[in-house]
This record gives C-alpha cells, structure tokens and sequence, in this order.
C-alpha cells in the first residue's frame, strides 16, 4: 500500500478507535507528516487492536460481528 492510502486507512481506523480524543488529535497529526510506510502499518495494526466493540457501543453489528465477540468473551 502506498504512503497516501496507509494514511488514509490509519486515519479512518482511528476515528473508529477507542483513544481518548487528544490522543487521536496528537496521531493524526503525526500520520499527516509520516513519509514511513512501514511505521504507518505498524500504527495501522495497533488502530485495529483499539477499535470500537460493535455489540457492546451499541453500533449496528453483523452476525459476524456477534460470532467476534462471543470468541473474545467465552
């Protein structure tokens, strides 16, 4: 993935994360100004450990989604 997509993603992964909103602002600043596809996976993997729990925030979920969770909590 290119540099301007890997940004893109991250920043879409983490107005969906569960960090606290200064520390969001603080990340997308630096996503703005990181060149370094590499660090931007590496920020994209963590974003995706961090991501709203469909069922629990109450969000539309998917059976998927259900099946997700049940194997997290049993």
């Amino acid at each position: 993935m290119d540099n301007y997509n890997q940004q893109e993603f991250a920043r879409k992964l983490l107005y969906t994360s569960t960090l606290d909103h200064n520390l969001q602002e603080s990340i997308e600043r630096w996503i703005d100004d990181c060149e370094d596809v590499e660090l931007l996976a590496r920020l994209t993997a963590k974003l995706k450990d961090n991501q709203l729990d469909p069922i629990t925030s109450g969000l539309n979920y998917t059976s998927k989604d259900i099946g997700e969770h049940l194997k997290k909590i049993l």
